[in-house]
Formats: structure tokens, sequence, C-alpha cells
């Protein structure tokens, strides 16, 4: 990944910004609550989701690559449709479409 040798001290740096991007990713959804309501998840989307987790889990058992291949897609799939809801929570935030 690096052209050349690096020290300690990058890669604490590096798993700093790490730290912090993982942190912030989790804390956002705070403010996403209301935007999205989990809370009121319905039964039969809470069963699709608890579907998908059991069926990660067995790919795994069966096969470890087949499962990080499904699950590196499902992780790219998230981040590609979390982004109008990004949007959307940005608009609810600050009632507009861009921060001042």
């Amino acid at each position: 990944m690096f052209p050349k040798p690096i020290g300690w001290d990058a890669l604490a740096a590096i798993g700093r910004f790490l730290a912090f991007v993982y942190t912030y990713h989790y804390l956002n959804w705070f403010s996403k609550t209301q935007v999205i309501r989990w809370h009121e998840v319905g039964r039969a989307r809470l069963g699709v989701v608890a579907g998908l987790y059991v069926a990660s889990v067995a790919l795994y058992a069966i096969d470890y690559r087949m499962g990080i291949v499904a699950l590196y897609f499902l992780s790219l799939l998230h981040v590609l449709l979390e982004l109008p809801l990004d949007l959307r929570t940005l608009v609810a935030v600050t009632g507009r479409f861009a921060p001042a």
C-alpha cells in the first residue's frame, strides 16, 4: 500500500484517523434516527435483516472467501445507498441544502 517503509508514528496516525472515521460513522447515526425512523422498523423488515445476518454467517462458515466477497459487496452497497440519506439528513438538520 505504501511506496516506502513507514514508521510507527505514521501507523499510529493512520490508526487514529481510522478510529475517528469509524466513531464518526456510528455517532452520525444519532442525527439520522428521526429521519429514517429505525425505531419503527416493521417485523417484515426486521426479519429480512435477521435473515441476511444468518445467511452471512452461514456463508462464512461454508466458504470464507465467498463470505468476504459477498459482504464486501454489501458494504459497498451500504455506502452507496447511504449517500441520499446523508443528503436528506443534512437538509433535515440544517433546514437548507448546503451547510452555512
